[in-house]
């Protein structure tokens, strides 16, 4: 993404957060060491011991104003970055991943190298990691492809639905959705909320693991293997107990 210095964009409207304010949101952001942009797999230091470096560039590399910035143009630089889209309307932490981040009150185009970092309402271009090549089939074995959406002995993609739920409706559903829509899945995850308020974490996010080529590959090679349609088994406050 190439965004354009501009001396001058529209006017935020009365009441949203001023680009100073903003601004210097993000860099109070960036003074939280490891709660915004640390290594979360490092143990903390030992008490009485000084804070180590930080490990990586953990910063903002530019910050321009652009006041005509859309969401198509802005999806289309994402792109070409091998990146996906997220949007969001708060503040602070949003975003999943080091990329781009477009505020929608001060018309800010941030470019950061850390995840949590976002632009106070308005949308990120998530970074993935870099193409190595794999094809979709080796995406899908390497990962739980073959253990969380098939069955033994069979090479049908096995779709999972909630109790319930109309097959054929499921199965047309499937076939109907766009090939972004299920990019994104792949990328980002999927989640759910039951009617009683118990939390789905249906499949994990791997817009950390793979790259985006490699994601619209494996959508790619699912999409064109037999189709299967399953209720999957809730296990909850409405459970039996054994």
């Amino acid at each position: 993404m190439t965004p354009n210095d501009t001396s001058s964009a529209p006017n935020a409207s009365p009441g949203r957060p001023s680009r100073k304010l903003l601004l210097a949101a993000v860099a109070g952001l960036m003074g939280l060491g490891s709660a915004g942009c640390g290594q979360p797999d490092e143990p903390p230091p030992s008490q009485g011991v000084p804070d180590p470096e930080p490990q990586g560039p953990h910063v903002v590399s530019r910050s321009t104003v652009e006041g005509g910035l859309t969401f198509e143009r802005f999806s289309a630089d994402c792109e070409q970055r091998g990146g996906f889209v997220q949007t969001h309307a708060v503040c602070s932490g949003n975003n999943s991943c080091k990329g781009v981040s477009y505020n929608r009150f001060d018309y800010s185009l941030i470019e950061h190298t850390c995840k949590a970092i976002n632009s106070c309402g308005g949308m990120s271009c998530v970074e993935l990691p870099a193409d190595s090549g794999k094809t979709g089939e080796e995406v899908y074995k390497n990962s739980c492809g073959p253990v969380c959406h098939s069955h033994t002995n069979t090479t049908a993609f096995v779709y999972y639905v909630a109790p319930g739920t109309n097959p054929d409706t499921a199965r047309q559903q499937f076939l109907n959705r766009s090939r972004l829509y299920q990019q994104s899945i792949v990328a980002f995850g999927l989640h759910g909320m039951s009617a009683d308020g118990v939390l789905s974490a249906n499949m994990p996010a791997f817009h950390e693991k793979y790259s985006r080529k490699e994601i619209e590959r494996v959508v790619d090679y699912v999409r064109q293997l037999e189709l299967e349609v399953e209720a999957y088994e809730v296990m909850g406050p409405a459970a039996p107990v054994p």
